[in-house]
């Protein structure tokens, strides 16, 4: 993403969160890695301009966060939010 492949990048977070929410959710602490990946794909999404789409992913990663009481994602997920106000 930093480096400007956008489609390859979004395909890549994609498979990262079908992979997290596939092979890791009966272990411990899944939302720590699930909220990071989802607010990646949510930074992603702002950079190629789907503004209400990325928005929607920030507030999904604020609220796994939350449900895992994994305060400093929770912290992180509202840096993004602040991104799109």
């Amino acid at each position: 993403m930093r480096i400007g492949k956008l489609e390859e990048a979004s395909k890549l977070i994609r498979l990262a969160i079908n992979n997290i929410r596939k092979n890791t959710s009966k272990e411990s602490y899944i939302e720590v890695r699930e909220s990071y990946a989802i607010m990646i794909k949510a930074i992603l999404l702002r950079t190629r301009g789907e503004e209400a789409e990325a928005k929607k992913y920030a507030y999904e990663a604020l609220e796994i966060a939350k449900k895992g009481g994994a305060v400093f994602r929770i912290k992180q997920a509202k840096e993004v939010i602040k991104l799109f106000q």
